[in-house]
């Protein structure tokens, strides 16, 4: 059986949009080290994404979402403490 490629334009937009809310939700609302774990994911797949669309957006689209993974990371940083 060959493998096929994961194709994320075909993914619901709305369903990707709850889903992301709800691990953001999550995040800040599970207690101490846990929130954090999954801030830091959140953070991680955010620079995937980023690092893989890197040559198709605009650098001023690329700072806005840097600002954005630099808030997720602040967040997670405050969640430890």
């Amino acid at each position: 059986m060959a493998s096929q490629r994961f194709a994320p334009a075909r993914v619901n937009g709305t369903y990707v949009f709850v889903a992301a809310l709800a691990g953001v939700l999550l995040g800040l609302f599970a207690p101490g080290w846990y929130g954090a774990l999954i801030l830091f994911a959140i953070v991680a797949g955010l620079l995937v994404l980023l690092v893989a669309t890197w040559h198709a957006r605009k650098p001023a689209e690329v700072l806005a979402r840097l600002v954005i993974i630099a808030v997720f990371a602040i967040l997670a940083i405050t969640k430890i403490t």
